[in-house]
C-alpha cells in the first residue's frame, strides 16, 4: 500500500512494539509472520531488548533499525513495554511477544484491521490467543486479549509482573485474527518455565501482600500457584479470591477473572474434596453458568470415582455451554474447554452406547468427529468399521 496514493497523511499507521530478552530461538519465527506488515511503509517495528545474552539483538536488527537496548532493574514488565510504546509514532500500537506468531490465515484480516479507516472508531482491539500445551500443537487453551490500542501518547501498561493494559472503549472483538503462543513447553525447555515461575511468584506474593484487596493481582497469584501445581496454595489463595469477587462490581471484563473458579474447582478435585468442589461450582454459577471447564472438571471427577451417570450430567452441561452462543466477552476467559471437547464427546458416546441409547450415542459420536482435530488419536473407527463395532456390541451386551 502506498501512503500518498491512499491520501493518508505522512504518519505511520501502526507501530508494532515488542520487548525481548534471550529470544534468539523464537524471534525469527515471530517476525517472519509479521513480514507483510513490517514491509509496508505505513508500519514500523520497535524492539526493546532488556539485556539478552544471546543473538536476539542481532536477529532483531535484520528486521528493523529501531532496536533499543535497555535493562530494567528491578525488572518491571510495564516499564519495559511503555518504554517502547513511548517511541512509537504510529496511530495504533500493536503489542506482540517473541514467543508468539500470527497464524498464516490471519495476516490479511489483521492488515485490514490495522490499515482500514473504517475501524477508526475503535480504541482497543481484542484478538484470540491459542496457548499451546504441547510441542505437537495438538492442544491449546484459548483466550482473548487486547493487543491493539489507539496511540494517545500516554503509557498503556501498569503492574510490574502481569502487566495490565488500560483499555479504552469502544472495543472491537476480532474473531478472525489468531495469535499462536508457544512458550517454554513448545521449546522443550521446562527448566526455563521453572525459572520463570521462581522469578514471578515472589513478585506476585509481594504485590499481593502490599495490595491484599487487588483482585487482578490475586487472580494471577491463584493462577501462578495453579500452573505450579501447588494445590493447597491454590485453595488458600483461591478462597480469599472468592471473597474479593463477591465485592467486585460487574464490568465488561468480568469473564477474564472467572478463571479463578476453574483453578479452584480443579484444586478441590485433585485433592478429592468433593463437597468444596461442588460448592465452588455453585459459587461460580452466581456469576455465570457458561464456564464449561468447571462442568468438565466435575464430570472427570465423577467418572474417575466410578459414578458415570453423574459424570454424564456434568459433561453434558459443559457441552451445552460450548454448543450455544453467549456474550462475545466470554472469550476473555482463559480455558482449554474446547480443546478437550472431542474427548468429552467421545466419552459421552461410549457411555450412552453402553446404556443402549444408540441414538444419543450416535449424536455424540458425530459431534465429536465434527470438532475433532485430525491429529487426535481417538478411536472414532469403532463407529465406522463393522467388525470393531460388532466386537464392542458383544462386549457391552
Amino acid at each position: 500500500m502506498d501512503i500518498e496514493e491512499n491520501g493518508v497523511e505522512d504518519q505511520k499507521r501502526v507501530s508494532i512494539c515488542m520487548i525481548v530478552k534471550d529470544e534468539e530461538a523464537n524471534l525469527t519465527r515471530c517476525l517472519d509472520s509479521l513480514l507483510p506488515i513490517i514491509r509496508e511503509p505505513w508500519a514500523e517495528l520497535i524492539i526493546v531488548d532488556t539485556g539478552s545474552k544471546d543473538r536476539s539483538v542481532e536477529v532483531a536488527r535484520k528486521y528493523t533499525d529501531k532496536v533499543f537496548v535497555k535493562e530494567f532493574i528491578p525488572w518491571n514488565f510495564s516499564e519495559a513495554r511503555n518504554y517502547g510504546i513511548a517511541k512509537a509514532t504510529g496511530k495504533l500500537i500493536f503489542c506482540m511477544d517473541a514467543d508468539e506468531q500470527i497464524a498464516q490465515d490471519s495476516i490479511y484480516p489483521l492488515m485490514d484491521i490495522l490499515w482500514n479507516p473504517k475501524y477508526d472508531e475503535f480504541n482497543t482491539f481484542f484478538f484470540t490467543l491459542h496457548n499451546y500445551n504441547d510441542r505437537e500443537c495438538r492442544t491449546y487453551a484459548t483466550m482473548t486479549q487486547p493487543r491493539v490500542f489507539r496511540n494517545t501518547g500516554k503509557p498503556i501498561y501498569s503492574g510490574d509482573v502481569h502487566n495490565r493494559p488500560e483499555c479504552e472503549t469502544p472495543y472491537l472483538m476480532v474473531e478472525n485474527v489468531i495469535i499462536r503462543h508457544y512458550g517454554y513447553v513448545f521449546q522443550g525447555k521446562p527448566e526455563l518455565f521453572a525459572k520463570k515461575c521462581e522469578r514471578t511468584l515472589p513478585m506476585l506474593e509481594k504485590n499481593h501482600a502490599e495490595n491484599p484487596d487487588d483482585l487482578h493481582i490475586l487472580t494471577h497469584l491463584v493462577k501462578q500457584y495453579y500452573v505450579m501445581k501447588r494445590w493447597n496454595d491454590v485453595i488458600t489463595s483461591g478462597e480469599k479470591w472468592v471473597k474479593l469477587m463477591r465485592g467486585a462490581d460487574y464490568n465488561e471484563g468480568w469473564f477474564s477473572f472467572l478463571e479463578g473458579f476453574i483453578d479452584l474447582v480443579h484444586a478441590y478435585s485433585v485433592t478429592k474434596n468433593r463437597d468444596s468442589m461442588l460448592r465452588t461450582i455453585h459459587e461460580c454459577e452466581q456469576y455465570s453458568t457458561r464456564v464449561a471447564a468447571v462442568y468438565f472438571i466435575a464430570g472427570d471427577h465423577f467418572a474417575v470415582a466410578g459414578e458415570p451417570e453423574v459424570a454424564a450430567e456434568y459433561f453434558a452441561r459443559g457441552v451445552e455451554v460450548l454448543s450455544t452462543k453467549g456474550s462475545p466477552y466470554e472469550s476473555l476467559l482463559t480455558t482449554n474447554a474446547r480443546a478437550i471437547l472431542p474427548q468429552v464427546l467421545h466419552w459421552l458416546a461410549i457411555h450412552h452406547f453402553r446404556n443402549r441409547d444408540y441414538a444419543r450415542a450416535g449424536e455424540y459420536a458425530n459431534a465429536g468427529i465434527a470438532v475433532s482435530d485430525p491429529k487426535d488419536m481417538i478411536r472414532w473407527d469403532i463407529w465406522n468399521e463393522e467388525m470393531s463395532l460388532l466386537n464392542l456390541i458383544q462386549k457391552v451386551v
